[in-house]
């Protein structure tokens, strides 16, 4: 993916309670074989070199405070500035990656004990534009959605954003755009309280 879009896209931490990171290894290492430029691309450049080097950073510190690479990390020897997808298990909590926007094809996986550690760590963050929810069950997609403090979740799928819905964020960015509420934000309300017959009206 590429540093210049939409936020949404930024892969956020994967918490995982169970044995699903081998599949998420899987699919991250079928990634790297697609070739560099062709119509199904599933993986660009980042936008520049300042920006693989920011990711690489947030790599490096990962490792250094424990964690490990599983599959990628590595800039590939291709023209632009791409790095292979990367999955990095066991990454501590005082990891800048759990912290920082990533802007790159980076999945920190971290292991939680329950439902409630999960939207612990989620929450644990100063960012609260988006939250993704994977899940078989709709009803704890329902529940935990509930408890995000993010201003958009998506429920087993990756793209969130419409035209037709608001988007924004708690504690990330003002205001939202698109949807009624995207309107409202170009709309100045305008209050007038009168007497009339003797009973206080406002309109």
């Amino acid at each position: 993916m590429s540093a210049i879009e939409r936020i949404t896209s930024v892969v956020p931490p994967l918490l995982f309670a169970d044995g699903r990171q081998p599949a998420l290894t899987a699919h991250r290492t079928l990634l790297v074989t697609r070739r560099p430029v062709c119509p199904c691309l599933l993986v660009g450049p980042l936008v520049g070199a300042a920006q693989l080097d920011n990711v690489r950073e947030l790599v490096a510190d990962a490792t250094a405070r424990g964690a490990r690479v599983v599959v990628g990390g590595e800039q590939l020897g291709r023209p632009g500035h791409f790095l292979a997808p990367t999955v990095i298990a066991d990454v501590p909590p005082d990891a800048a990656l759990l912290h920082e926007e990533i802007f790159g094809p980076v999945a920190p996986v971290v292991a939680v004990e329950d439902e409630d550690d999960a939207v612990r760590r989620a929450n644990a963050t100063p960012y609260g534009l988006a939250a993704y929810v994977y899940t078989a069950e709709m009803a704890r997609a329902l529940r935990v959605m509930r408890r995000l403090e993010t201003g958009m979740v998506g429920i087993n799928q990756g793209t969130i954003s419409s035209a037709a819905a608001p988007f924004g964020g708690l504690n990330s960015g003002i205001g939202r755009e698109g949807g009624a509420e995207g309107i409202d934000e170009y709309l100045a309300t305008q209050c007038a309280a009168f007497e009339h017959g003797g009973d206080p009206c406002s309109t």
